[in-house]
This record gives C-alpha cells, structure tokens and sequence, in this order.
C-alpha cells in the first residue's frame, strides 16, 4: 500500500517578506532553511497590499524579487473563504481589534504553517493551535 506524503503548506508573513527585500544579503540563511522544509509557499493577497503600500512596488515586484532572493517559489492565496469561517466563531471576539486577523484566518482554516518574525503574532498563533515559527531559526514556536 502506498503511503500519500502531504506537502506542507507555509503562510509568509509581510514581516519576513520585507526583511528579505530589505537585507538581501542576509538571505542565505534564511534560503536553506526553506529549502530544508519541503514546502509550498504562500503569501495572501492582503499581506501583498500591505507589503505594496509600505514598500511603494507593486505586488508582482514584491514577488518576482522575494522569489528569486529567497529560491522559492510563491503562490498567492485568496483568502477571503477563511475569514468569513474566522468570523463566524467566537475567537473573533477576542481578535476583532488585531490587526493580523486575516493572516490567523488563512493559516488556521487552510492548515497552513506561518513563517513570521513578529512575536507576538508568533505567540497568539499558537494560542488559536497555529505553527509559527520564525524565519530566521526555522525551529517551531
């Protein structure tokens, strides 16, 4: 019987995406963890909004040069079906004031491991049973 290995899913965070665009040198590291995790990777369509407005490129810029700085391939991932499933449960009430609700929603309801620097969305994550970790360790929160 043949054994399904299923790929795991990463959700990049604006955090780590604009560390990479702001210090490309400091890539390398970063480069061979991702490439050690056997991953697809994905970054939602709001973080490249944000990404876009902070960085003042447009988002395929953002991601054509992410891409080849960090030898990944990125998908972008609509994520508009997981916040209306976040919305509908109670931990909405706890979140509605965080401003990093959309990104919990896509990685919680598409099983999705998150890849940020930001620790306090590190820590919150794991309150709601997402994995996080951060892009420079690569180790799990």
């Amino acid at each position: 019987m043949k054994s399904i290995v299923t790929q795991k899913q990463v959700l990049l965070d604006s955090c780590a995406i604009q560390h990479a665009l702001e210090n490309p040198r400091s890539c390398e590291k970063l480069r061979k963890i991702l490439h050690s995790m056997n991953a697809k990777f994905f970054v939602s369509t709001r973080t490249l909004f944000e990404l876009e407005k902070n960085l003042r490129q447009n988002k395929q810029k953002i991601l054509n040069t992410t891409s080849k700085l960090l030898g990944i391939e990125i998908t972008i991932h609509y994520s508009t079906i997981a916040e209306k499933q976040w919305e509908k449960q109670e931990q909405v009430k706890f979140l509605c004031h965080y401003e990093d609700r959309p990104i919990l929603s896509a990685a919680k309801f598409q099983k999705f491991i998150l890849l940020t620097a930001d620790k306090a969305l590190r820590n919150i994550s794991n309150h709601f049973g997402i994995q996080a970790f951060h892009p420079m360790n690569g180790g799990l929160v």
